[in-house]
């Protein structure tokens, strides 16, 4: 996981209800569970502007990820025709 995937993965968790959050890191192996949890002891608080991109990031990888469980591109998923 990158600094930037990491920081984040940080910036969401800290977001989220403490449940929710660790509902999350479970799914994690556990060298990025240690790693996130590090990168979460050095975000200071408050995140606004920054915690509103990596939501909206998160909401659209969320989104084409469904797509592709659903069969669909996410291009075909958003409206969009193919790219040929």
């Amino acid at each position: 996981m990158s600094e930037a995937d990491l920081r984040k993965a940080a910036v969401l968790l800290l977001s989220l209800p403490a449940a929710q959050a660790e509902m999350l890191l479970e799914r994690l192996e556990p060298h990025e569970i240690e790693a996130v949890l590090a990168e979460m002891a050095n975000v200071d608080l408050p995140v606004t502007d920054e915690l509103e991109s990596v939501v909206l990031e998160f909401a659209r990888l969320d989104e084409s990820l469904s797509a592709a469980r659903r069969g669909q591109s996410p291009r075909s998923a958003h409206g969009l025709p193919p790219v040929s």
